[in-house]
């Protein structure tokens, strides 16, 4: 067990040592492209599988012959509910982090733009469970708390100031949007909008 604690600490430390020596080798405005990059595609791919994995789960009951079957149908978002309710209450141990949007707000006004990494995948697993299963709801609100929530966990692990991760967290949900609805340009308004980046060129060229 000693071992493997100190085999771990070695490991994060040497991550340390190499996010520092990136930071001072390409500075702060370059660094801070690179990583906004990587956040864009790491928003991107969740807000992907996130509607192919809706796709595919409705089309299960009609791969299954449920077309014929109208009252199946009919049950299967209670179905998903149940299994949402199981998922949070037995798999995150009850813990989720609230609404999508207005959780996200909330982190970046009161939390200084720090999500829990609990936002990184309850959001999106409990939103593919209820509206894959027909729930009337919509994606892009955990797309957006997912995506957050991993660019929050990158300013931490490089230790940002409040600035440079807001606009990280902005490029996060520029890039979830732009993926989910095909329109970067609206994603752009919605992060200069919502999440309020500064009208400034270090903010924009990131997005």
């Amino acid at each position: 067990m000693a071992s493997e604690t100190q085999e771990k600490t070695g490991i994060l430390g040497r991550l340390d040592r190499l996010q520092g020596e990136l930071w001072d080798r390409l500075g702060p405005a370059n660094s801070l492209v690179l990583l906004a990059g990587v956040i864009g595609m790491a928003a991107g791919l969740l807000a992907v599988l996130l509607k192919n994995g809706v796709g595919w789960l409705r089309s299960l009951p009609e791969a299954a012959g449920g077309e014929g079957a109208p009252e199946f149908l009919f049950i299967l978002p209670i179905i998903g509910l149940i299994l949402t309710h199981v998922l949070v209450r037995k798999g995150f141990g009850g813990r989720h982090p609230g609404p999508g949007i207005p959780a996200t707000l909330h982190a970046l006004s009161r939390l200084r733009a720090r999500l829990s990494r609990m936002s990184m995948v309850s959001p999106a697993a409990t939103s593919l469970m209820t509206v894959g299963f027909g729930g009337s709801a919509g994606l892009e609100a955990p797309a957006v708390q997912g995506s957050a929530a991993i660019a929050s966990e990158v300013a931490d692990r490089f230790n940002l100031e409040y600035r440079h991760r807001l606009v990280l967290i902005g490029c996060a949900a520029t890039a979830s949007l732009a993926a989910m609805f095909k329109a970067p340009l609206a994603a752009i308004v919605f992060a200069v909008e919502v999440i309020m980046i500064d009208l400034t060129t270090a903010s924009l060229v990131p997005l």
